[in-house]
């Protein structure tokens, strides 16, 4: 009978092992005796539980008033009133838990809503890859630059470029992949790789597809298409008449820059003046002799000097250094060659 009157704060005492050998002896002839003991056993393990929690949550506001209440019980003796209390904590928890993590979970989610957005930009002579979320695989060329989000939500990916930037799309039929070019117009495209050229100061935009397809798309309608490529062809977007021609060219020649190679095919000297100074950050000034002078040829992981050279030897192309063309603060911005 007086293992009865007193079960409750004995199976406390013995879920927290503060129990004498002879008590662990009557506990466990007392559980045994039934299968209703063992549950009560079990309930007495969860309150238990329930007041670790308690004394966990106690500097909470909720249970202010509940500690006051545990202090005027204590010092009125009554014990059968604390245990009440405990069982009525024990329940509550997670019930409050569940709320809990539910507005936890919901003040996470529009953050979730709103991606951050990265820019990586390359300097001038300098070539770069970068890995979009979607596993896209992208290649900046010399003063370049790439706007994207740390992840794309919805059903639409979205980039934005400024400069030359070449693109290996990963294939995502249910997300469509759009580059936004200057804010002049869109290209979409899914499962493609391709070539955009767009330095805001030059006077054409081009668009060059090595496989895949890609569909040029008005800016604020990109249902609205004003063409689609098929391989092998670019697209030259005239950024002062606001019109495109569309050509069949030699993809690799307009490409293999990302490989760290130069092709040339015929190529005026004014266009060889250009790809050779975003590739080594340089300023040409071309003699008028050369006025209608092409070249042909590769070059592969050269210097600068090792090129013009390569011209003096096989073109009787002569060049000079004339010196560095510096920004304001005192940084180079380019080196001038004149070819004569």
């Amino acid at each position: 009978m007086e293992i009865e009157n007193n079960i409750e704060s004995l199976l406390f005492r013995y879920l927290r092992g503060t129990v004498s050998d002879v008590e662990i002896s009557d506990v466990e002839c007392w559980i045994n005796a039934s299968s209703e003991n063992q549950k009560i056993l079990e309930q007495i393990c969860v309150l238990d539980h329930g007041n670790e929690a308690l004394k966990c949550m106690r500097k909470a506001k909720p249970f202010h008033s509940l500690d006051k209440a545990k202090q005027k019980i204590r010092k009125n003796r009554m014990l059968r009133f604390v245990t009440w209390t405990q069982r009525v904590a024990a329940v509550l928890f997670i019930p409050l838990l569940c709320v809990a993590l539910y507005y936890a979970r919901h003040q996470e989610e529009p953050n979730r809503d709103q991606p951050q957005m990265v820019t990586v930009s390359t300097a001038p002579g300098v070539v770069t890859t970068v890995v979009l979320p979607d596993s896209t695989k992208v290649w900046l060329n010399a003063n370049s630059r790439i706007e994207y989000p740390t992840y794309f939500n919805g059903n639409i990916r979205e980039v934005a470029i400024t400069g030359e930037v070449y693109f290996a799309v990963a294939k995502d039929r249910e997300k469509t992949f759009f580059v936004n070019v200057n804010n002049v117009f869109k290209l979409k495209a899914t499962g493609t790789e391709f070539c955009v050229e767009a330095y805001p100061s030059a006077p054409t935009f081009s668009t060059t597809l090595v496989e895949g397809s890609v569909e040029m798309v008005h800016i604020s309608d990109p249902v609205k298409s004003l063409l689609t490529l098929n391989p092998g062809e670019q697209s030259v977007w005239d950024t002062k008449r606001k019109t495109i021609d569309v050509m069949n060219v030699n993809a690799m020649a307009f490409t293999s820059w990302k490989e760290g190679k130069i092709i040339f095919k015929n190529t005026p000297i004014t266009e060889i003046a250009s790809a050779l100074g975003k590739r080594y950050n340089a300023r040409f000034i071309i003699s008028p002799r050369l006025k209608g002078y092409c070249f042909t040829g590769t070059f592969t992981n050269l210097q600068l000097v090792q090129i013009l050279e390569h011209f003096k030897i096989s073109s009787n192309i002569r060049y000079e250094i004339k010196g560095l063309d510096l920004n304001p603060d005192g940084t180079i911005n380019n080196t001038i060659v004149e070819l004569k």
